[in-house]
C-alpha cells in the first residue's frame, strides 16, 4: 500500500498511480488499517529531505 500523506488539495493535483491519500495529520487514526500490510508513506517534502541526506 502506498500512502500519499499530502493534503487532499495537493493529492488532487497529481500523485503516484495507485496511491491512497491519507493526510499526515490523520495518519495516526488510520494506523490499525495497515497492521500486517507492507506500507510506504510519501510526500514531496519527505523525498527532498531524503535526497539532501544522501547529498543529491
Amino acid at each position: 500500500m502506498l500512502i500519499d500523506v499530502r493534503t487532499p488539495d495537493e493529492f488532487a493535483q497529481g500523485t503516484v498511480k495507485g496511491a491512497v491519500n491519507i493526510p499526515l495529520d490523520q495518519i495516526q487514526n488510520q494506523l490499525p488499517k495497515f497492521k500486517g500490510k507492507k506500507t510506504s508513506l510519501f510526500s514531496v517534502e519527505l523525498v527532498i529531505v531524503v535526497l539532501k541526506l544522501k547529498q543529491f
